[in-house]
């Protein structure tokens, strides 16, 4: 899914380059003459014809899409509609950190509210996961 979103983004910037572009063109074309009318015009029409401008999907958008895959995923495992976490192997290669993860990548370590020492992991997690041994 995050290959999909990815792909998307890269899909969408190369439109809005092309778009950008063309529309810095017609700038350049002057007003007067019924020739530059008429290019100006066509020029136009090449535009409406081009996707509209869009926004990419950012880091944090599929950071919020991760955790609400997550809570869903874990709320339907607590309530046994599934057995099996299919969003256990989902990796969200953005770029940016989990949380709990420090400038050099390690784990970062918190306390449960059982005294125990957990590690918060990038992916999706179950309570007996984030117990250390």
């Amino acid at each position: 899914m995050f290959t999909e979103i990815r792909d998307a983004n890269a899909q969408i910037l190369e439109d809005n380059a092309q778009r950008r572009a063309a529309i810095d063109e017609l700038a350049t074309v002057p007003w007067k003459g019924a020739e530059n009318r008429a290019r100006r015009k066509a020029m136009k029409a090449a535009i409406d014809e081009m996707p509209a401008f869009r926004r990419i999907t950012g880091p944090a958008t599929r950071l919020h899409v991760k955790a609400t895959l997550r809570a869903a995923l874990n709320d339907a495992i607590g309530q046994q509609i599934i057995t099996f976490n299919p969003g256990r192997s989902c990796r969200d290669r953005s770029g940016t950190q989990a949380e709990g993860a420090g400038v050099d990548g390690r784990a970062g370590r918190q306390v449960g509210a059982d005294g125990r020492e957990a590690v918060t992991r990038d992916g999706l997690d179950t309570p007996t996961d984030r117990r250390l041994p």
